[in-house]
């Protein structure tokens, strides 16, 4: 789900409850961490040979695997400095009384093996139960080099997320963030892993690049553009798989867009012709249906698709302070 519209929507709550107290009572909000669970992370071993590239692939393996589930903030993994003498890479090399030991006590135990063939790497993930001893998740991962092992310890991460969590959380280790950094006297679109790595250029135009917001299948960013020796703002989607559409704008400025969850249309904030304050439009993603949602001399910015896409919430100073207001789609100016 897109950041800014669970944020929209949390402050929205949170606005509804203050309003609707009086002003001399007090509000509490109690949020509740999830329940945390005893995971035991025991290192992947090589499943055949030792040899230097699988154990320089292990390494990295191994460092990711522990941060993303420790970054999940659902488990408490023990320090492996507790974990008993042995390689155990497959199931039936695991020693279960070992692990049940007072000073550990895992609730589940993972574990598995890697190995790097002339083929490709083959990761075996396993997830136990370390009290009944079932076996929760085995499964087998190959990709076709190395550099790819990262992506493998997010994918394996976020299936123990999901599996031992109940199916309430999908983790977020394959998550991807787009975002604008200058480049010399540029700035650029980039997209990067949750946790920094694994960088990759999405525009290098050598004009300005702001504002990149996802699609809801994460297939498109859509973002705005001035191009050296123009002085108009443009609004870009691009596709990750290659190509691109320029939505034509009203005016010279642009800002703040987002494609709606259906991916059809684009919100965005704009000025009229004629107009020096800025307003909501909406438009289809060929640049035809544009219309302008709000008609106020205020300044209206940062639109938010709700999760239906039936809503819109946004900021506007209408009321004389920055705030937040919501509308429907259909809405015919305000």
């Amino acid at each position: 789900m897109n950041t800014k519209n669970i944020v929209a929507q949390l402050i929205l709550v949170t606005l509804i409850v203050i309003t609707g107290t009086a002003q001399d009572e007090r509000v509490s909000l109690i949020i509740d961490s999830p329940v945390v669970t005893n995971l035991a992370v025991s290192p992947y071993y090589p499943r055949a040979t030792s040899d230097p590239e699988t154990e320089a692939t292990l390494q990295i393996f191994n460092k990711v695997l522990q941060d993303d589930l420790r970054f999940s903030g659902i488990f408490e993994i023990p320090s492996p400095s507790f974990y008993p003498y042995g390689q155990a890479k497959l199931p039936q090399e695991v020693d279960f009384d070992e692990w049940d030991l007072a000073s550990l006590e895992p609730d589940y135990l993972t574990f598995g093996n890697l190995q790097v063939y002339p083929s490709g790497v083959v990761v075996e993930a396993f997830v136990y139960d370390a009290k009944t001893r079932e076996q929760l998740l085995g499964r087998r991962y190959t990709v076709s080099e190395t550099g790819l092992i990262r992506q493998v310890a997010h994918q394996i991460a976020d299936q123990i997320v999901f599996q031992l969590s109940s199916g309430s959380s999908r983790g977020v280790s394959q998550t991807q963030i787009a975002f604008s950094s200058l480049k010399g006297n540029s700035k650029e679109i980039y997209v990067m892993d949750y946790d920094g790595a694994n960088v990759r250029t999405i525009t290098a135009n050598g004009g300005l690049n702001k504002f990149p917001e996802w699609a809801i299948d994460n297939s498109k960013l859509v973002f705005i553009t001035k191009l050296p020796r123009k002085s108009r703002w443009e609004l870009w989607v691009q596709d990750l798989s290659g190509g691109r559409t320029v939505i034509p704008t009203p005016t010279s400025y642009v800002s703040s867009p987002e494609l709606s969850p259906d991916g059809f249309q684009v919100v965005f904030s704009g000025r009229s012709l004629g107009r020096v304050d800025s307003d909501i439009l909406i438009s289809n993603l060929d640049g035809s249906g544009r219309r302008r949602l709000t008609n106020h001399s205020s300044i209206d910015t940062s639109p938010a698709w709700s999760p239906t896409g039936r809503q819109i919430a946004f900021v506007s100073d209408r009321s004389g302070t920055p705030q937040l207001w919501m509308m429907d789609r259909t809405f015919k100016g305000w």
